[in-house]
């Protein structure tokens, strides 16, 4: 059987929880000044974390900006400085905020930059093309609208590449109809063991178009959102699982239990990983509960929260939906089967458990790692928090 090399995703969006009770409008008012000279930032970009609420400050670096109590990171970037996140305690907010942004300054360590636009940087926009906005049927229509922010190192000491911005990435998504800005916080692929971690602050925009443009982008939006990760989670909150379409078992690798059958998968370098890209073991087989999962039997509600943990790994099937053809015939995704069958992905925690909201959105999404499908969807599917399918 041919092997197939897992790319694992953790996409760092930083979630934190908030109230989900919502009274009358309110504004949080700020201003943003430069830590060092105190002089204010004209033009900062200011938004809620992976939402469509954002704004950007005055000449006199001055915003105000409308808060949604599901909604509580605040995310402050600027050309030059190092973004600053901030969570905003909504129940109660303050009469006007003062944040001050640290100017990036010059680290050069036992690593090569690659700054110009040579081959080598033509060769690393590439893979990073490839690994951050994705293979998808949607990440096609994905455009990076300003490479040239990008500089990449290459640590002597390892495989793989790092990505670094001097500014916001732009990305027009010409397939779900937004404009990303894309605060680039950590990109890491580490090509011998085919993983990538990209930790970063997305804020969307709609684009706007006519009415044939817009009925194709609703269209497109619902595709990404069913099945998706915020999909399943929220879903899983409400302990709707099969009524969505999913189907949950467990998934064992390094024992043979009498019960279990083969997974299909041999020779696979897909362990659990503790220690995020640095921990790696070879695992020669894993195992697969052919009987659906009691997943009821690991979560418990505290509060308004569901608390979420297992020891082993969760085998998640999405039965409505196909595989997209970039995952059944691209790259390291490619099958033997050649054509699409569910979308079937792996999730573990790296943790010994989450919280999760109603909202879908984890206290922790670092906790949280993903291959085989849910790997595969990245920025060219990625949808702001905010939406609901059936807008």
């Amino acid at each position: 059987m041919k092997t197939r090399t897992k790319v694992f995703l953790i996409l760092g969006l930083l979630f934190l929880f908030a109230d989900a009770s919502r009274a009358q409008t309110r504004f949080l008012k700020g201003i943003v000044l430069d830590e060092t000279t105190n002089e204010p930032l004209a033009f900062a970009t200011v938004f809620f974390n992976t939402t469509t609420k954002g704004t950007n400050t005055d000449q006199d670096g001055k915003f105000s900006i409308e808060v949604d109590p599901r909604f509580d990171e605040l995310v402050i970037s600027y050309l030059g400085y190092h973004p600053l996140s901030y969570k905003v305690s909504t129940d109660k907010l303050d009469a006007q905020y003062t944040f001050r942004l640290v100017p990036q300054a010059q680290q050069i360590e036992e690593v090569e930059i690659t700054a110009k636009r040579d081959r080598n940087w033509y060769t690393n926009l590439a893979i990073f093309k490839r690994e951050f906005i994705g293979r998808s049927t949607f990440s096609e229509k994905v455009e990076l609208e300003n490479p040239e922010v990008l500089y990449f190192v290459t640590d002597k000491n390892s495989a793989g590449i790092e990505a670094k911005a001097r500014g916001p990435l732009i990305l027009q998504n010409k397939a779900l109809g937004y404009k990303v800005e894309y605060t680039l916080e950590q990109f890491h692929y580490d090509e011998s063991r085919q993983r990538v971690f990209i930790l970063g602050y997305p804020r969307f925009e709609l684009l706007s178009g006519n009415n044939r443009k817009e009925k194709r982008w609703q269209r497109n939006r619902k595709r990404a959102y069913y099945g998706s990760t915020t999909h399943f989670l929220k879903t899983l909150y409400s302990q709707r699982l099969e009524e969505e379409g999913y189907q949950v078992r467990k998934l064992f690798r390094d024992s043979l239990p009498d019960h279990l059958i083969d997974a299909g998968h041999s020779n696979e370098n897909q362990n659990r990983i503790s220690n995020i890209l640095t921990k790696a073991n070879v695992s020669k087989v894993q195992y697969l509960d052919k009987n659906l999962h009691d997943y009821k039997t690991e979560i418990k509600r505290i509060g308004d929260s569901l608390y979420l943990s297992f020891p082993e790994y969760w085998q998640v099937v999405y039965t409505r939906e196909r595989e997209d053809f970039g995952y059944v015939n691209v790259g390291e995704y490619r099958t033997d089967r050649g054509t699409a069958d569910r979308q079937t992905s792996v999730m573990s925690l790296t943790k010994e458990g989450i919280y999760i909201n109603e909202y879908g959105l984890p206290d922790d999404p670092l906790a949280l790692f993903f291959e085989g499908y849910w790997a595969f969807e990245k920025m060219g599917v990625l949808l702001p928090l905010d939406y609901e399918p059936g807008q």
